[in-house]
């Protein structure tokens, strides 16, 4: 997101807007990155399936994308000693999504295991009720930047 100031801008003037800028964006960030949380707590609390070895649980987690570059993410925190693979799994597949995003600002929010979408569709994984929760609350929040 290059912004380029006219060249004839005093310093001081374009110091202040870059800093203005730069506070709207790591509020942004912070934003995203709550609702992202709340999103995950709500797939880890809410889903019906039995956890047996903890890894899909500790593979759902979400981080906020700035340009393709991470900005925060969760830590996938293994709910089992046996959910270790599901936290890795999680923490890598974020982190090759992020590079899909070079532009703009994206909440991303994931279940790594490889089996997550067999469970999902099955009706008992838990994340459409996370990813209903974070459009609502992005769709809430952008609403409220545009004073609405």
């Amino acid at each position: 997101m290059a912004i380029t100031p006219p060249q004839n801008m005093p310093q001081d003037i374009e110091d202040t807007l870059r800093k203005r800028l730069a506070n709207e964006l790591n509020a942004m960030v912070s934003d995203l990155y709550e609702i992202g949380l709340s999103a995950v707590n709500a797939i880890r609390q809410n889903h019906a399936y039995k956890d047996q070895t903890g890894n899909l649980t500790s593979s759902v987690g979400c981080a906020v994308v700035v340009e393709g570059e991470i900005m925060q993410i969760s830590d996938f925190e293994s709910i089992k000693p046996t959910g270790a693979q599901g936290s890795q799994d999680g923490k890598a597949y974020i982190q090759s999504l992020a590079s899909q995003f070079p532009t703009g600002i994206t909440l991303i929010v994931v279940a790594g295991m490889n089996y997550a979408a067999y469970v999902e569709r099955r009706g008992i994984g838990g994340m459409t009720g996370g990813e209903l929760f974070a459009k609502q609350a992005v769709e809430d929040l952008l609403l409220e930047l545009q004073g609405k």
